[in-house]
């Protein structure tokens, strides 16, 4: 668990795995496809990191890996080499992000990268409770602004609504909070569909992609701030979490 947390903590999309109720490694890259676990350990039998392979016949497949350092890296390419040359399959197919550690220590072998963004279907995420997973946000919104130099001294409240409701965002000299009310007169707008704020949200789209939808509105004068809070990224969530 500490290695799966400390790898994904600034990771949008990851799932955080309870002790209590999360078991197992059920599935590979695909719904039926099974998962076989491997731990790597180092000289003193510590563990290092961790691996899940699958297979199909074409392909050597891997669904997570887990690290405490790369240096555990060549060992697992050269595992995974191995073992597809034994059953004559010519790939390894790995389900990660782009900017993962491990993907992009492979581009040097030559790699092929694939990213589907569907419309529907696929990976999907709505939004239950707003003013919950806004307020337990902040904190996340707070580190991500104060490493902006530009609005650190930032004052004002996002007047967020979409057909959930409406909450208060203020941003207040590099600090970011849920209020239940405000006076302030420094208040700016963001109207927004709740399923088009969760692409937002998980770095999926742009703010400026977003005010071009029909149901999209936005103050002009804080789009540069949400880049800043909202940054686009390469969300996930590793097979094993998907329900």
């Amino acid at each position: 668990m500490g290695i799966y947390h400390s790898n994904n903590a600034n990771r949008i999309g990851t799932l955080i795995r309870d002790s209590d109720s999360w078991r197992k490694f059920n599935r590979g890259i695909t719904w039926e496809q099974p998962a076989t676990p491997f731990v790597v350990f180092d000289p003193n039998d510590q563990v290092t990191g961790y691996f899940f392979k699958g297979e199909d016949s074409n392909h050597v497949t891997v669904s997570e890996i887990g690290f405490l350092d790369q240096s555990i890296f060549p060992s697992i390419v050269k595992f995974l080499t191995n073992y597809a040359n034994q059953i004559s399959v010519n790939q390894l197919r790995f389900s990660m992000p782009q900017d993962h550690p491990f993907s992009v220590f492979c581009r040097r072998f030559g790699t092929q990268t694939t990213i589907s963004h569907r419309r529907c279907g696929g990976g999907m995420m709505r939004l239950i409770r707003q003013t919950t997973t806004l307020k337990k946000m902040c904190y996340e919104l707070t580190s991500r602004l104060q490493k902006s130099a530009k609005f650190t001294k930032w004052q004002g409240i996002i007047e967020i609504s979409t057909d959930l409701g409406t909450d208060l965002i203020e941003v207040d000299n590099g600090h970011v909070n849920h209020q239940e009310n405000s006076t302030s007169k420094s208040r700016y707008k963001l109207e927004i569909a709740q399923n088009k704020f969760v692409q937002l949200m998980m770095g999926r789209r742009t703010i400026e992609d977003l005010i071009w939808d029909s149901n999209v509105s936005v103050s002009m004068e804080i789009i540069d701030l949400l880049d800043y809070l909202f940054p686009t990224h390469y969300p996930h969530v590793w097979w094993p979490d998907r329900f």
